[in-house]
């Protein structure tokens, strides 16, 4: 799965802009089917409030959106608080630890 690149000078995202692969709006919409599926187990409903939770998460992180090349910030290198790690590892954990 992809994540999606909408361009910085776009107002809001677009269907065109999911690769042709798929990327991570589709999968929140494919997680929304199974929740509503009243013949997917409990098992299948609950992985899937899992990872749609992840995924809306992820859809609201200019990382995952934004149109810099850098792979949603994992090709980026910081430092934070003295420490090297990559952009996106600081944005989801560091700066909460």
């Amino acid at each position: 799965m992809a994540l999606v690149n909408v361009p910085i000078s776009q107002p809001r995202y677009d269907p065109r802009f999911c690769s042709p692969r798929g990327c991570v709006v589709g999968k929140v919409e494919d997680f929304e089917r199974i929740l509503s599926d009243p013949r997917a187990s409990r098992a299948e409903k609950r992985q899937s409030l899992r990872f749609l939770v992840h995924f809306i998460q992820d859809l609201h992180q200019p990382l995952h959106v934004g149109e810099t090349g850098s792979r949603g910030g994992n090709l980026v290198q910081v430092r934070f608080f003295d420490m090297g790690t990559k952009l996106h590892q600081a944005w989801d954990f560091r700066i909460m630890d």
